[in-house]
């Protein structure tokens, strides 16, 4: 009976050492990639496993909003950058309006606004140029259409554009049956016009019905014919500058906008001072009101731009430049802006001390 209860009692305490030591194999299994402890091996393994399941699902969480939140922030920074820093492109600049399209009174897209027409002597804008590529059904041709004819539409005017605009009433006949322009038409720079634009102004005038047989025909014959009248005035016009350098004279004639930026300008001794970086205009009427000058050759202001009425200047027919018919020193003191920062013409009396200044400071009759 001691035996049996020895025996019995030996595989009792046998049973609880495999027990335990199968114990501690699962226990060893779980901490083998965390440490070394054993004694840590429960709670440790326990609590490691519930620690690393939520970081899994607290970082995979917060992935999807994130990038949720980049795609829409995204959109709004593309959208900010396609408009201009005011919301707006300012229509008082020549620059700008050349990059206007034209549309009808059906909201219909004719074309493109391709260059101006600029009268020097009446210092307004004579016409624009369209450039039809092709809308409307019409094949592309260039068109001048009087400026007088035209609304400018800025891109924060309450209107069913929404876009910076130029609105036409014309009609699809109209534009197809509307002389073609072409550069070669106008008189050379500083040239008297003539009636350059005799047949143009005849259509716009009288319409389309009373031109409608052969427009595009008579327009090209009779416009050649004014073209060479300046172009034998302008042969003579270099043999009488030459007797006196430089020779200044009044502004006249007609130039397109996108060769008049970018003209060089003189002083009275001939010096290169300045360039045309563009032309401030009344959008409501056409007016030329000022010159926007890049300043190159004056110390005090180089690099500048200087807002100048066309008044302060004449014409170097032989050398094709503007010439400055004041001191230089006067446009020394004249408001000037940085470049890329000129005044929004938007703006009520926004020129009030640019005209304050000129106004008495002007040269009151040519050199």
């Amino acid at each position: 009976m001691k035996k049996l209860t020895y025996f019995l009692t030996l595989w009792i305490a046998l049973a609880m050492v495999l027990a335990a030591c199968g114990s501690a194999a699962q226990g060893t299994e779980t901490p083998g990639a965390t440490g070394p402890s054993v004694t840590e091996t429960g709670p440790g393994g326990t609590v490691t496993e519930q620690a690393t399941e939520p970081m899994v699902t607290e970082t995979v969480a917060p992935t999807e909003p994130l990038a949720t939140a980049t795609v829409e922030a995204t959109g709004t920074v593309t959208s900010t950058e396609a408009l201009p820093s005011t919301g707006f492109v300012d229509p008082g600049r020549a620059s700008n309006l050349m990059d206007f399209e034209v549309y009808n009174q059906e909201n219909e897209e004719v074309g493109s606004v391709e260059d101006m027409v600029f009268n020097l002597e009446e210092m307004k804008i004579d016409y624009l140029i369209v450039d039809m590529g092709g809308f409307l059904g019409i094949g592309g041709k260039l068109v001048a259409i009087p400026f007088d004819q035209v609304e400018v539409q800025a891109a924060t005017s309450e209107s069913a554009q929404s876009q910076n605009a130029i609105i036409l009433d014309v009609t699809k006949d109209q534009m197809e049956q509307a002389p073609e322009f072409n550069p070669d038409m106008l008189p050379d720079f500083g040239q008297p016009t003539d009636d350059w634009d005799a047949e143009i102004q005849s259509f716009w005038s009288g319409g389309a019905g009373m031109s409608s047989e052969g427009t595009g025909t008579p327009v090209a014959t009779e416009t050649t014919q004014p073209t060479e009248v300046p172009q034998a005035t302008a042969t003579e016009a270099p043999q009488s500058t030459q007797s006196s350098q430089p020779n200044v004279a009044e502004l006249q004639g007609v130039v397109l906008a996108s060769d008049l930026i970018g003209i060089g300008i003189q002083s009275a001794d001939g010096t290169d001072i300045a360039s045309v970086q563009d032309v401030i205009v009344d959008p409501s009427n056409g007016d030329l009101q000022y010159l926007a000058i890049s300043v190159s050759g004056i110390e005090e202001i180089n690099g500048k731009l200087v807002l100048i009425p066309l008044q302060a200047f004449g014409l170097d027919v032989q050398n094709q430049v503007l010439v400055l018919k004041v001191d230089p020193q006067v446009l020394a003191g004249a408001p000037t802006f940085e470049e890329g920062q000129l005044p929004d013409t938007t703006q009520a009396d926004w020129d009030a001390d640019i005209r304050s200044y000129w106004q008495d400071n002007l040269p009151t009759e040519s050199p």
